[in-house]
């Protein structure tokens, strides 16, 4: 309990600290278009075929921005040193510890991003998903690999989704490309405090959530390429 507590503080201390300096996030670009593909995802049926691809393109260039973005590969770098593993195992452990010392504080980090309700919620509901493997190493070098395989999958992605045949394979691919950005909007929301002292613990938590939802979005994807 005394562990809770603590690490709860240091996350409402890391929330004022962002709404103080920073209130947005660092990557309104990806935020954006993190908003409107899950948007497009929660329509469903609804959904067509060119607004899927006006999505798709607005999420292919702001993955470009951030595979420029030098500041964004140095702050994932630190993950190299810290991972922050016997932590990360109290949090797999105990999924109380986990609910409220990571995803209630997650939730205000990613309203404070500017993230919308919708998106919000998509993310937390996927990164209890993987609450089970929360203590899987941190690569940053494959993150940065597998961001990088994502933005030329949907880069690729945006044009064809015009011609889908079938609207059951148009909803298919917006949650396989809404999976990849919300893997990378838990990554980018949190790694400004990936060597920020004790909240680092639940950036790391954050990263490694992203981690594992990107690993499968990518995975997805070269299944889909081998076919």
């Amino acid at each position: 309990m005394r562990k809770a507590m603590c690490v709860v503080t240091c996350v409402a201390f890391m929330v004022l600290t962002w709404r103080t300096a920073e209130a947005h996030s660092r990557y309104p670009y990806l935020v954006e278009a993190t908003n409107r593909m899950l948007a497009l995802n929660a329509l469903g049926e609804r959904v067509t075929a060119s607004e899927a691809a006006a999505a798709a393109k607005q999420a292919c260039d702001a993955l470009g921005i951030l595979a420029k973005d030098q500041q964004f590969a140095s702050d994932l770098r630190k993950w190299e040193k810290d991972q922050f593993t016997d932590e990360r195992l109290t949090f797999k452990r105990d999924l109380g510890l986990f609910v409220d010392a990571f995803l209630v504080p997650e939730k205000a980090i990613l309203e404070y991003a500017d993230l919308d309700d919708n998106a919000r919620q998509r993310i937390l509901m996927s990164a209890a998903a993987v609450h089970a493997s929360i203590d899987v190493k941190i690569n940053p070098e494959q993150i940065l690999t597998n961001l990088e395989r994502l933005r030329s999958y949907i880069c690729g992605t945006a044009a064809r989704l015009l011609g889908v045949p079938r609207q059951q394979e148009l909803i298919q691919e917006i949650r396989r490309l809404g999976l990849g950005l919300v893997a990378v909007a838990l990554i980018t929301a949190d790694v400004p405090f990936a060597a920020a002292g004790p909240p680092a613990v639940v950036a790391a938590l954050s990263a490694a959530a992203g981690t594992i939802l990107l690993d499968r979005a990518v995975g997805d994807i070269l299944a889909r390429q081998a076919k």
